[in-house]
C-alpha cells in the first residue's frame, strides 16, 4: 500500500506537537499553504483527535461567522452543536472556555478556503478563547481548533503561552521525500534525483518517479515571475510578509534548514540532478577505481612492472599510467576505465550525466564483473 504524507516521520512529528496543544487545553490554529496542502488534513487531523484523545469532535461550519462578529460566536458555536446555555444570558469567549460539557469535546472549524473577513472573526473569537481560558486549569479548558490557509497569513496571531499555532512550514524533509518513495522501485540514482528535483512538493514528485525522470525536462519550458525573496528564515511567522504568498503558492519553503524556492522558480534544474548525482555517482566510482587499482597492481606485476604509486591514482592518471608503462588490460576492462574517467571529469566540472551515460556506465561494470554496485 502507498504511503501518504501522514505515514512519513516529519508530519507525524508536526501533528503530534499539534495534538499535545490541545490536549494541554490551548486553542490550536492551524496555518497550511492552501486548502488543498497537506492532503486530507482536515479529515486526518479530525481522526486523530478523535482516536488519540479520546475526544468527540465537533465540526463546526465556517459561514456562521458571515452573520456574527467575534463576540458573537461563542453563541451562534454553542447553538450550532447544540451545547446547553442559559437563555437570555452573555454568553462570550470566557463561557465557551469554561463550559464543561466542552472539557471532553474538540470543536473543529475548517476555514480555509473562507473570505478574509470570515476567517478574521474566526481568528479573532478563537484568539478570545485563548485569553479567557488561561486562568482554567487544562483539564477544564474547551478543546478548540481552527484551520486556516496562505491567504490568512496577515491575521493570524503570533503564538503565546495560551494559543498555538502550527504552520505548515518546513514539515517535509530530504529523509521524509525518501521514505515516500521508498517503495517505488527506483535506483539510487534516478531516487536521488527525484528527491533533489521535486522536494516538498509530493504532486512533483509523485510524477517524477512514476516517470523515472522521463517528465523532467517539461519544469523548464515555462517558469513563473520573480518573487521578493526575502531572509532566510526558520520558521513561517519569522519570514518576511512579503514570501507568504508565495509559500501559499507552493514556490517557497523551508527546505533542509533554509528557504528554499521551487525548481520552477528557482531555474536550477541541472544544478539539482548535478547534486543528486555527486551523492551517488561519484562515491560509486571511487569505489570502482579501487577495484581498478587492483586490476592495473595485478596486470603491472604479471608484466615484471612495479607498480609503485597506482594506488594513489586518480581515474584519468591511472589511465594514463597504462599507457605510459605499456600495461594492457582486458578490453572489457579498459573500456569500461575510459568511460569513468569521461563521468568523474564530467561531474568534477559540474556537469550532470544523462540517464542513458549512467545506465551504460552500470552495465559495463556489471559485464566487467565489478562488485560495487549503483544501488
Amino acid at each position: 500500500m502507498r504511503l501518504t504524507v501522514w505515514d512519513l516521520p516529519g508530519p507525524r512529528r508536526w501533528l503530534d506537537r499539534a495534538l499535545a496543544n490541545v490536549a494541554d487545553g490551548r486553542p490550536l490554529i492551524v496555518v497550511s499553504p492552501d486548502p488543498d496542502r497537506p492532503t486530507n488534513l482536515g479529515g486526518h487531523l479530525t481522526t486523530e483527535l478523535e482516536e488519540r484523545l479520546g475526544c468527540d469532535v465537533e465540526v463546526v461550519d465556517p459561514s456562521l461567522a458571515e452573520h456574527h462578529e467575534p463576540s458573537k460566536l461563542g453563541v451562534a458555536v454553542a447553538d450550532a452543536i447544540g451545547l446547553d446555555r442559559p437563555r437570555g444570558t452573555r454568553f462570550g469567549a470566557d463561557a465557551f472556555a469554561s463550559h464543561p460539557d466542552l472539557q471532553d469535546v474538540v470543536c473543529v472549524i475548517d476555514a480555509r478556503g473562507s473570505q478574509t473577513a470570515v476567517v478574521q472573526r474566526w481568528v479573532g473569537f478563537t484568539a478570545a478563547v485563548a485569553d479567557a481560558a488561561q486562568a482554567l486549569p487544562p483539564h477544564e479548558r474547551a478543546r478548540l481548533v481552527l484551520l486556516v490557509d496562505g491567504c490568512a497569513t496577515p491575521v493570524v496571531p503570533p503564538q503565546d503561552s495560551n494559543l498555538s499555532v502550527s504552520w505548515w512550514w518546513g514539515v517535509l524533509s530530504p529523509l521524509d521525500v525518501s521514505v515516500y518513495i521508498h517503495d517505488l522501485g527506483l535506483g539510487a540514482t534516478t531516487a536521488a534525483e527525484v528527491v533533489e528535483v521535486g522536494r516538498w512538493d509530493l504532486e512533483l514528485v509523485d510524477e517524477l518517479a512514476t516517470s523515472r525522470m522521463r517528465t523532467v525536462d517539461r519544469l523548464t519550458d515555462s517558469l513563473p515571475s520573480e518573487i521578493d525573496r526575502g531572509l532566510h528564515g526558520t520558521r513561517a511567522p519569522e519570514t518576511p510578509r512579503s514570501v507568504h504568498g508565495a509559500w501559499a503558492a507552493g514556490l517557497v519553503e523551508s527546505w533542509d534548514g533554509c528557504l528554499d524556492l521551487h525548481v520552477s522558480l528557482a531555474g536550477d534544474l541541472e544544478r539539482r540532478i548535478w547534486i543528486a548525482q555527486i551523492r551517488t555517482v561519484f562515491p560509486w566510482l571511487e569505489r570502482l577505481r579501487l577495484e581498478m587499482v587492483e586490476r592495473v597492481t595485478t596486470a603491472a606485476v604479471q608484466a615484471g612492472i612495479p607498480p609503485a604509486g597506482v594506488a594513489e591514482l586518480e581515474l584519468s592518471r591511472l589511465k594514463g599510467w597504462l599507457h605510459d608503462n605499456r600495461v594492457f588490460l582486458p578490453r572489457k576492462d579498459y573500456r569500461l576505465l575510459c568511460q569513468a574517467v569521461r563521468a568523474r571529469h564530467n561531474l568534477a566540472h559540474l556537469d550532470p550525466l544523462s540517464a542513458t551515460d549512467i545506465s551504460e556506465l552500470e552495465q559495463m561494470a556489471v559485464s566487467a564483473a565489478i562488485r560495487a554496485r549503483l544501488r
